[in-house]
C-alpha cells in the first residue's frame, strides 16, 4: 500500500519483499522489516526505493529463473457468504417492501412472494471480496 505523498510503502509481513528484506536487509542497506518497532502487528514500512529494488531482484533472480510458470487464467477462485448460506437464501427482512393487502389468499400470496423474490434476485447485488493468494519461493 502506497501511502499518499510519502516515500513509504505498508508491506504486509507474508509478503515476499518482507521476507527477502529479512534474509537480505544489508545488501540492500536496510533493517529487517520484522526487526522494526511497528503500531501495525501486519504491516511494516518500507521506503518506496527499497521496495522497488527489492521487487526488482525477485524478478530478476526468483521468477526470470522459475521454470515453472502458472497460466493464471484457468486459476479459478471459490468462495461463499461469512455466515455460510447460499447467495441465494433470502432473509424474511427482504420482504419488508412486499406490498399486500392482507386479503390474498395463501395461494395469491404465495404467487406474489415469489414474484416479488424473483425481482429481488434480479437485482444487482454488491459483493465486497477479500481475496488473498499465497505463494512461496523455495529456498536453497
Amino acid at each position: 500500500m502506497v501511502v499518499p505523498e510519502s516515500d513509504i510503502v505498508m508491506v504486509h509481513l507474508q509478503h515476499p519483499v518482507v521476507q527477502l528484506l529479512d534474509k537480505k536487509s544489508e545488501d540492500f542497506g536496510t533493517q529487517p522489516p520484522t526487526a522494526q518497532p511497528t503500531s501495525t502487528p501486519n504491516w511494516r514500512q518500507i521506503h518506496r526505493s527499497v521496495f522497488h529494488k527489492a521487487c526488482a531482484w525477485l524478478r530478476e533472480n526468483i521468477l526470470a529463473k522459475s521454470s515453472k510458470t502458472f497460466d493464471l487464467s484457468q486459476m479459478t477462485i471459490n468462495f461463499g457468504k461469512t455466515d455460510k448460506t447460499n447467495f441465494n437464501e433470502m432473509p424474511a427482512s427482504c420482504f419488508t417492501d412486499l406490498n399486500f393487502t392482507g386479503e390474498e389468499d395463501i395461494d395469491e400470496l404465495n404467487s406474489k412472494k415469489n414474484r416479488y423474490a424473483n425481482i429481488v434476485m434480479q437485482r444487482p447485488y454488491t459483493l465486497d471480496l477479500k481475496i488473498m493468494l499465497t505463494y512461496r519461493f523455495a529456498s536453497h
